[in-house]
């Protein structure tokens, strides 16, 4: 069977013993009739969320009544930008700073995190709306809590990076050095 090398818009064409076979991800190509096609949730909030978190701590926090933060939660000064290695350009800077608030939502509808919809927002155009992204946006990287932005330097390689996958993103993924952005929706 012939193993394919790329897609477009979430199609696949295999040419099999004179036959065209279409593979369609009903999420991401518009080809498929509407009634066919997943569509995001129309209530989905994308939530960037504060450095070592879950999507499902993030999203469990949307709807609650605003909590302060503990004392050693404030946000630390953050070390000067690495400067970025020859042949790497910077491509956007991303209109928003890490600490974006979530969207106002109407206290006591609680949300969780939809983990079937983590392809919607599985995109460098969509992560750099929501974090600063300084160093760019590199795709194809792995790990359970992508996608997210490396929010803490002891990751320089990935540091003030957003990164996006190829694998499964879970919600309950999280790590130490990232900030993730959350499919989050009312429970």
């Amino acid at each position: 069977m012939p193993t394919p090398r790329s897609t477009h818009r979430g199609l696949i064409v295999l040419k099999i013993a004179g036959s065209v076979i279409l593979l369609a991800d009903p999420r991401l190509t518009p080809y498929l009739p509407l009634a066919r096609r997943q569509l995001p949730n129309p209530k989905l909030l994308l939530v960037a969320g504060g450095e070592g978190e879950s999507c499902d701590t993030v999203c469990g926090r949307v709807g609650s009544p605003p909590q302060p933060l503990p004392l050693q939660s404030q946000p630390q000064p953050r070390p000067p930008p690495l400067p970025l290695p020859p042949g790497v350009l910077r491509t956007s800077t991303g209109p928003s700073p890490v600490s974006t608030p979530p969207p106002a939502t109407p206290v006591g509808v609680p949300h969780v995190c939809a983990e079937n919809h983590f392809q919607w927002i599985n995109q460098c155009s969509v992560l750099m709306k929501h974090f600063r992204c300084e160093r760019g946006c590199w795709g194809g990287v792995q790990g359970e809590d992508i996608p997210n932005y490396v929010s803490n330097p002891q990751k320089p390689e990935y540091y003030q990076h957003c990164l996006t996958t190829d694998g499964r993103s879970l919600c309950g993924a999280k790590h130490v050095t990232t900030s993730r952005l959350c499919p989050c929706v009312p429970r």
